[in-house]
């Protein structure tokens, strides 16, 4: 497959419309890039080519899986090729956006591949896999909630409370603030009795 037009063949064969109708089939030419970490080298081969998608310099990468028989959690190995592909693009190239990988599996066994391939399917509950995986990730930025607010909560407060003022020169300020959480622990310990 390191033949561009072998490889720009099975990529219109296979890869869904949605996909073709982005990439600039005109500047397709082989990398020799490989973005399988060191823990993934003993299972995996990839075929790498540089190509503009949306107008943006990124990767196709064909996959190619060193075992014959079925596995059950393939979908969460290809993710994960997927995304060590995205980390070694980003450690190399730290102002580029990381590459779009579309992950694909060529199965050569000796039977009919039996599992799905959708990760979610991989999950007991799949609608709550899919609210967790495919969404923003939540930030508490504890530098937008004030000291008196943090204050205010037991228990948790005095741990945020001491990671937002990690940094802080005037340790004087924050021990008073640790002082009115732990009055406040004490005073709900107290009532619980």
């Amino acid at each position: 497959m390191q033949n561009a037009a072998v490889f720009v063949a099975l990529l219109r064969q296979y890869l869904p419309e949605f996909v073709r109708n982005k990439i600039d089939w005109k500047t397709i030419r082989l990398s020799n890039e490989t973005f399988i970490d060191p823990d993934l080298k003993l299972c995996l081969t990839n075929i790498v080519y540089e190509v503009n998608i949306v107008g943006v310099p990124g990767y196709l990468a064909i996959l190619i899986e060193h075992q014959r028989d079925p596995k059950r959690y393939m979908p969460i190995r290809l993710w994960h090729y997927a995304l060590s592909c995205m980390r070694a693009h980003m450690g190399r190239y730290e102002s580029k956006p990381p590459p779009i990988v579309y992950p694909m599996l060529f199965h050569q066994g000796k039977t009919s591949y039996q599992y799905s391939m959708d990760i979610l399917d991989a999950f007991p509950d799949r609608e709550l896999a899919a609210n967790i995986l495919f969404r923003a990730i939540d930030i508490i930025d504890l530098h937008a909630i004030p000291d008196e607010q943090l204050a205010k909560i037991p228990y948790a407060g005095l741990m945020q409370l001491l990671l937002k003022h990690t940094d802080t020169p005037d340790m004087k300020f924050v021990l008073r603030k640790v002082k009115m959480i732990l009055n406040q622990v004490y005073i709900s310990v107290n009532k619980n009795i």
